[in-house]
């Protein structure tokens, strides 16, 4: 009778070890699907506010009349390379594209605008194309830590 007592006292201590294991797994596991959900929530708003800053740039740069409406551009550019997801290609596009506008109040007006602009929508699409690469490898972290909790994936490799 007492070895029957022993084994049991035995399996409960081991039932209540693997229970809080598994607690602490679970907590562990939530707590990463939780922080992928900011991270993916994060880069949503960076995409917006990306997204937003470009459209404004193009906006002022269709608005670009006179002179003085140079002021609208350089200030829209201005907050689109302060964007945390601009790039340097960005940023370079973004100074080009002003001095091109510049020079076409010049006398003689240059002519590089065109291609200024179209550097400036291919960066913006590099960038695009980078945010939603990393969007997919976040969410693909994220649901494989649903499935699989007892993995070790954070999407930050």
């Amino acid at each position: 009778m007492d070895v029957v007592a022993l084994v049991g006292v035995l399996l409960s201590f081991a039932a209540a070890g693997l229970a809080a294991w598994q607690a602490r797994q679970a907590r562990q596991s939530a707590w990463q699907v939780a922080s992928l959900n900011h991270q993916i929530a994060a880069l949503d708003r960076e995409t917006d506010q990306f997204r937003d800053d470009l459209r404004n740039a193009f906006t002022a740069l269709g608005a670009l009349r006179t002179e003085g409406d140079m002021v609208a551009l350089v200030a829209s550019l201005s907050l689109l390379q302060s964007s945390p997801r601009a790039t340097a290609g960005v940023v370079k596009a973004g100074e080009e594209l002003v001095a091109a506008m510049s020079g076409a109040f010049a006398s003689p007006p240059k002519s590089t605008s065109k291609s200024a602009t179209v550097s400036l929508q291919a960066e913006a699409r590099k960038v695009f194309k980078s945010i939603a690469e990393e969007k997919a490898r976040l969410v693909t972290a994220r649901d494989l830590q649903r499935r699989w909790p007892w993995s070790r994936s954070t999407g930050n490799g």
